[in-house]
């Protein structure tokens, strides 16, 4: 919550309860870590404290929180000392066993991972070097769009007419000029410059391709096509093939091949720690097994079964039947196919066709609902936890019936669509399956999400005062009019996810490391200015928080549903167990409690 300097303005919270919390808080951890170490000792013998690597951690986050409590990491010179506090949501992973195991299983990837890293840094070194010798000095144009092909940096001189963005369309002469809109043009110094992905050296190269590892490549593109030769104006479309020969190979050997290979080693480590541990595994499916046997042949009530003969014909004969399960399904699959048909311009005709289609398709599931109960009776259906989404869905009907439609309630209706995961028994078994996974699933959500509040900590610290830029907006101004910053918390990780999703990640690389004199590196009276970090810095941040939170943590998820496959594989091993001796012990248990039963009282 704490802002990137105490000269800006408090949050919600003045910074002295800021700093009660953060004492507190510290003084928490610190009792903790006294404890412990008096209960196993600091270091010096096996299981001390401080020879757990998770421990090792926290020791190294609460030193740094009483660093940071001291007052050191405010000043300007030590601004480094505030990673300590991007290091904080770690104490969460220490204190939840999942996310333990899945950082463990990441950490035993390395071996693989680290070998993908290397093939994947020799392929974009390759094609960085034929980048240079291809395009190198030939990405740079005047900014006086009077100065065309074939002229060049010689002609760039003197106060020019400038545009505030040079825009291509289908109307918009390259050459010419033609379409441009005049007005909007301004005096400035005609400068020969170069855009911020080029492959003027190395780094840039190497830089520039990090981002078309991530497909945000079609200026370059654009750039690439129209390059002629060094200080000469490009010209559109003049080298168009080389250019697309080369974003289209290095795209298939990097970006297609090589990044999506940490999804297979990713997977491979896991596969490795579950052979480790198979034996224990196999064990805790024989148990389960055991458990499950055990559960059938206790005593226990069933629900009993309407008796009449029509119920029992509805229960033996119509409710098995193919041809009335496949029946509803088609009316589920005929009234999704109209809802989505929903729009504003509907004419009368369908407006009344679309009323009443809903209207017998709510009788049709009134129909169903009372063939089932007149079948099973009512606390045999509600034992199947998937009718409980027929019955949301007809709730939702009566309420529409009852209450004005809006949006909200319409959206009951897309309950419906998970009535066809009830009646297609593969899609249904496929969600079952998922479903093991939920926790799993969960401690990877759980583990992005302190990925995240690490890197918002720790841009909210360094980029928090950084000036407006090409997709970077202004600190000063409140989001959502204005795009978002890194200046607080909660836009930090909104921008974050922004960038996870791949929405121009680069540029925003490029705004966060502005240095002067496009920047104020000091404002007067203040210890902040509006300048980034340093470009090497900036790459260093941006490109781990996507490999970390991108190609890793989001590919985790694709590991996660695969075991969960592979644990309902192992789900089918039957427990050693005949069939014979189950059905006496069923038997015999029938008998007895129809035994206890008869000797109750009034029975």
């Amino acid at each position: 919550m704490e802002p990137p300097s105490r000269d800006l303005p408090p949050p919600a919270l003045s910074y002295e309860i800021l700093d009660v919390f953060n004492l507190v808080l510290t003084g928490v951890f610190t009792f903790e870590f006294v404890v412990q170490v008096m209960d196993k000792g600091l270091v010096m013998h096996q299981g001390a404290y401080l020879r757990n690597s998770w421990n090792l951690t926290d020791s190294l986050v609460l030193g740094l929180s009483w660093i940071d409590i001291s007052g050191l990491s405010q000043t300007r010179q030590a601004r480094v000392l505030r990673l300590g506090r991007a290091l904080r949501p770690l104490r969460l992973i220490k204190r939840n066993e999942g996310m333990r195991l899945i950082v463990d299983a990441l950490l035993a990837t390395w071996r693989p991972v680290s070998m993908i890293f290397l093939l994947a840094l020799c392929v974009t070194t390759v094609f960085a070097i034929i980048g240079m010798a291809m395009f190198k000095g030939t990405f740079s144009r005047c900014t006086d769009v009077t100065v065309q092909w074939p002229r060049g940096r010689s002609d760039c001189s003197g106060l020019a007419w400038a545009m505030p963005m040079l825009v291509r369309g289908p109307g918009i002469d390259f050459d010419s000029m033609e379409g441009f809109d005049v007005s909007q043009a301004f005096a400035m110094p005609a400068v020969w410059d170069a855009p911020t992905e080029n492959f003027d050296s190395f780094f840039r190269a190497f830089v520039s391709l990090l981002a078309v590892n991530t497909f945000n490549y079609g200026e370059m593109l654009v750039a690439a096509s129209a390059s002629t030769e060094k200080d000469i104006m490009p010209k559109h479309d003049h080298n168009a093939i080389l250019a697309g020969i080369f974003f289209v190979v290095y795209t298939i050997a990097s970006a297609l091949f090589v990044m999506n290979l940490f999804v297979a080693f990713i997977i491979d480590g896991f596969n490795q720690l579950r052979q480790a541990d198979a034996i224990e595994r196999e064990r805790k499916v024989v148990y389960k097994q055991f458990m499950k046997t055990v559960q059938q042949i206790s005593p226990h009530r069933q629900p009993r079964m309407p008796h009449s003969r029509w119920r029992v014909w509805v229960r033996e004969v119509v409710l098995p039947n193919r041809i009335y399960d496949n029946f509803f399904t088609l009316c589920v699959f005929f009234n999704i196919t109209v809802l989505a048909l929903f729009n504003d311009s509907m004419s009368e005709q369908f407006q009344e066709f679309y009323v009443v289609q809903n209207n017998v398709f709510f009788a049709l599931m009134v129909v169903e609902l009372l063939v089932a109960v007149c079948g099973l009776g009512w606390v045999r259906y509600l034992q199947d936890p998937w009718v409980y989404i027929d019955l949301l869905s007809i709730l939702g009907a009566v309420v529409a019936f009852l209450v004005e439609e809006s949006t909200f309630i319409r959206s009951f209706r897309l309950v419906r669509v998970l009535r066809i995961v009830n009646n297609v028994p593969a899609l249904r078994r496929m969600l079952e399956t998922l479903s093991m996974a939920v926790t799993q699933i969960g401690n990877v959500v759980l583990l992005m999400i302190v990925v995240f509040a690490m890197f918002a900590i720790l841009c909210v610290n360094f980029l928090g005062n950084v000036r407006e830029g090409t997709r970077l907006g202004s600190p000063t101004a409140p989001w959502p009019a204005n795009p978002p910053n890194f200046s607080n918390f909660p836009v930090a990780m909104l921008l974050l996810f922004q960038i996870i999703q791949g929405d121009e990640w680069h540029q925003i690389m490029h705004d966060a490391s502005v240095q002067p004199p496009f920047c104020t590196d000091q404002f007067p009276g203040v210890d902040y200015g509006d300048c980034g970090i340093d470009f090497g810095a900036s790459v260093i941040m941006f490109v781990g928080f996507k490999i970390v939170a991108e190609f890793v943590l989001l590919n985790l998820f694709i590991g996660m549903i695969l075991d969960a496959f592979m644990k309902a594989e192992d789900s089918s091993v039957e427990f050693h167990m005949t069939k014979a001796p189950i059905a006496q012990a069923k038997t015999s248990v029938r008998r007895v409690s129809k035994k206890k039963e008869g000797d109750r009282p009034g029975a």
